[in-house]
């Protein structure tokens, strides 16, 4: 008997910034270097700069205001919608809210969150933006790193899964330092959901 055909891995992204690791994984996807398909993008800050980018993308968007509607409500509201699109994978991209209880056991194992310093020396609440590469700097550490990590029910603690170093230089400023690590970043994470969706153990893309 012929085996059906594999169906195609579906992501959803979580993001709270500009977007640019949004734009990236839809490019790759386009090109067939990541193979999945790029099927919800969620957000819960208003204004948030990656939802405009949602459409043109082609990309389903859904906004739930994270203040007006409390955590509890959000978790229930992102775990149903992630279950209504079928999703096997999802990537935290520069999202700034912890993943609910919900959202965590439904989808245990399949949460990624993308870190741009090495952990666990550098993660934690308050490090993200500029901050965290600062601290880096501040720290006087020769290498930095991109590091993707899964999700628990804490910030930055769950298990890393990969990390590419990154070289300090002796003149980096925080911003520089950013632009290296988040190309690394951008890099890493669709070699890392690429392993992911090919892996039969994670049994994603209808495996």
């Amino acid at each position: 008997m012929d085996q059906q055909p594999k169906r195609c891995a579906r992501i959803a992204v979580l993001a709270s910034g500009a977007g640019s690791t949004f734009r990236h994984l839809v490019d790759k996807s386009g090109t067939g270097q990541l193979p999945a398909e790029i099927a919800l993008l969620i957000t819960t800050k208003t204004g948030a700069p990656v939802a405009q980018h949602a459409g043109p993308a082609g990309v389903e968007h859904l906004f739930l205001d994270g203040t007006e509607l409390g955590p509890d409500v959000v978790d229930g509201a992102i775990c149903q919608a992630l279950i209504d699109h079928e999703i096997d994978l999802v990537v935290l991209a520069g999202y700034l809210r912890k993943i609910g209880p919900r959202t965590l056991a439904a989808f245990v194992g399949r949460i990624i969150n993308t870190h741009p310093a090495p952990l666990p020396a550098f993660g934690g609440p308050g490090m993200h933006g500029e901050r965290v590469h600062q601290a880096v700097l501040t720290a006087g550490v020769r290498h930095s790193a991109a590091t993707i990590h899964l999700i628990d029910d804490d910030y930055d603690t769950g298990p890393v899964i990969a990390e590419r170093p990154v070289l300090v230089h002796s003149d980096d400023t925080a911003a520089t330092l950013q632009e290296r690590v988040q190309a690394a970043e951008r890099d890493l994470l669709v070699c890392t959901l690429a392993a992911l969706i090919n892996s039969p153990a994670k049994g994603v893309g209808g495996q």
